[in-house]
């Protein structure tokens, strides 16, 4: 097993003392796990939890930084995200039925937040392949069945570095989202890659 993996086994047994229900698969994505849970995760009780350090990317300081926030601020804020992703836009999630591809360990604020914890919520499944590959992203992509994908702003700016092949617009994506991407590169990695804007 995998450091991540590891790690991420070793959260099941507290997960479920507090009445999260799991399902795990590996399909055919091999370098992956996928997460399935429901919304009992919202009990009062784990919101007095100690939560675990979730940490910034380090960008401004080049070195991670731990956060100090508690359950209530990740759980209020995945509802928020989740309510917008009710709301019929472009950002909508469909219960139960989207898949999000997301690259980021979910120790980090942006990954545990914003993609993890809509999708806990909404009971839908979260992909995490065991680290970023660009070579691999979008044959990942396509056989996790994603119809969601997460990045940072140097993921779409590595993917459009690599050169063109036939996979990457033969994907399921219908959307994507996260932070710190120019406009033009937004423009760039919509149109060449097939993601509806």
């Amino acid at each position: 097993m995998r450091g991540n993996q590891r790690r991420f086994c070793s959260s099941v047994p507290y997960c479920a003392k507090y009445g999260a229900r799991m399902t795990f698969c590996n399909g055919t994505l091999k370098s992956g796990n996928a997460i399935r849970a429901n919304s009992s995760m919202m009990t009062a009780s784990c919101r007095k939890l100690p939560p675990p350090p979730p940490y910034s990317s380090g960008l401004l300081a080049r070195r991670p930084k731990g956060c100090l926030v508690t359950n209530d601020y990740w759980l209020s804020a995945g509802e928020w995200f989740f309510t917008l992703a009710r709301s019929g836009g472009r950002f909508s999630i469909e219960p139960g039925r989207d898949r999000l591809f997301n690259p980021m360990p979910v120790f980090h604020v942006h990954a545990g937040v914003v993609a993890l914890m809509p999708m806990l919520l909404s009971q839908g499944c979260v992909i995490r392949p065991e680290h970023f590959s660009a070579k691999r992203w979008w044959r990942e992509v396509s056989t996790s069945r994603a119809t969601i994908v997460h990045y940072i702003g140097a993921v779409p700016q590595a993917l459009i570095a690599m050169d063109r092949s036939a996979g990457e617009r033969a994907h399921s994506v219908r959307f994507g989202f996260g932070a710190g991407m120019e406009p033009a590169i937004h423009r760039e990695f919509e149109e060449r890659f097939g993601i509806p804007h």
